[in-house]
């Protein structure tokens, strides 16, 4: 429960880091396609301001849940933050993903909830430091380790596909693209002579007219994950409330419309940690589907859907398994919400044995509070008084179930 309580005090404080950090990615993503087509320098200054949004969303993530975890009155502190996190970043010489602004923003809020203004602003900057420093030096041995990864992961026929999107998908949780870009831009996404030059990587390849078999491996599985992320989004914007389903719609179809699936992973893993375990086996059946069919479709940018459509290849098999895609993600999403315990109001973390008298009493969102054997409830025409023995006067339900007293005091 209380992993679940921590995971919905970061998801309501992100909702709108989530709105404005999609804006920010779509956008950039059209600037880049744009820039390609137009050429003649354009494509530089595109490009670059293209990469400057995409700098600014941990900084988005920073300061607008540093401002939710102090109450939303210290903007100073959140401020405070960012610089901090800026700070962190020339230190570390490292690229910032958004999970880098989550983290710094969870870390600099405890410091300022235990202790007082100047030694908070004190401990973060010295923190920042630090830390920075200490992950300049650890930075080297992550790179050998992505790369012992890659090198055992490739030219391993179908265990390559698996392997390489399990690991992807995990790493794209914490906004890291560095293993994919050995295989985007280095020789283990392949190698060829064109004119007397040596191309390496996958998009270079695909860029310079390639369309071999490691298409199949290394990117159509993304498109199919676009569409698994669409069948997420249908399920739970059934669960989903207010704000929150407005933040998921604009997330996911962004997600969709960019090809950046991030933002889109983070969204579930804080609704469920659990989905995200089974989004991840999925991504590598994505990968198998691809590698079977023989589906060869590549990208030189994020993914979108613009390059979608501009590199399809067997497009009555693509789209049917795009079909079956999107109806996978859908009920794993419902089973996984069952499965978890997790109801339909605000991602609350309900036991699984209390689901069947929550169903009784017409689900949490119809309970108002719960006073012994009594439930006050919003709407007594939603109670079920074949499933469950009980009187009903007026919204008061006086039920003849000793687990409902169990659950008050859960609640």
């Amino acid at each position: 429960m209380r992993a679940y309580s921590f995971f919905n005090k970061i998801h309501n404080s992100s909702l709108l880091a989530f709105i404005i950090s999609s804006a920010f990615i779509v956008i950039a993503e059209l600037l880049q396609l744009l820039g390609y087509y137009i050429g003649d320098g354009a494509d530089v200054v595109l490009l670059n301001f293209s990469q400057l949004l995409l700098k600014l969303v941990p900084y988005v993530f920073c300061y607008l849940i540093t401002m939710y975890f102090t109450n939303g009155e210290r903007w100073l502190k959140a401020f405070w933050a960012v610089i901090c996190l800026c700070v962190f970043a020339t230190a570390s010489g490292i690229q910032l993903s958004f999970f880098a602004g989550i983290a710094a923003a969870l870390m600099y809020s405890y410091f300022y909830e235990h202790f007082n203004k100047y030694i908070s602003f004190s401990v973060t900057l010295i923190s920042s430091v630090l830390v920075g420093l200490a992950m300049s030096y650890l930075g080297d041995v992550l790179k050998d380790l992505l790369m012992s990864m890659a090198r055992f992961v490739s030219d391993k026929g179908i265990v390559t596909a698996v392997l390489f999107s399990v690991i992807s998908t995990i790493l794209s949780l914490f906004g890291s693209n560095s293993f994919n870009e050995l295989f985007y831009y280095k020789s283990y996404g392949g190698t060829m002579v064109k004119d007397d030059n040596v191309i390496t990587g996958i998009k270079d390849l695909f860029e310079n007219g390639y369309s071999g078999e490691q298409l199949a491996d290394y990117m159509t599985g993304h498109y199919f994950m676009l569409f698994v992320i669409l069948g997420v989004m249908l399920a739970l914007a059934d669960e989903l409330k207010a704000v929150q389903k407005v933040c998921l719609f604009i997330t996911m179809l962004c997600s969709f419309v960019s090809g950046n699936i991030s933002l889109a992973l983070l969204f579930i893993f804080i609704e469920s940690p659990f989905l995200f375990i089974l989004i991840t086996i999925i991504s590598a059946v994505c990968s198998v589907t691809s590698h079977l069919l023989d589906i060869r479709m590549g990208y030189l940018f994020s993914g979108g859907i613009a390059e979608l459509f501009t590199s399809l290849d067997k497009p009555v098999y693509f789209f049917v398994c795009a079909v079956v895609f999107v109806a996978i993600g859908y009920f794993v999403t419902r089973y996984s919400n069952v499965k978890a315990g997790i109801s339909d109001c605000f991602n609350t973390y309900i036991p699984t044995r209390f689901n069947h008298l929550l169903g009784a009493l017409g689900g949490i969102a119809n309970i108002i509070k719960i006073s012994e054997d009594v439930a006050e409830v919003r709407n007594p025409k939603l109670v079920n008084t074949f499933d469950l023995k009980c009187e009903i006067r007026e919204n008061l339900v006086k039920v003849e179930d000793e687990k409902l007293k169990e659950l008050g005091e859960y609640l």
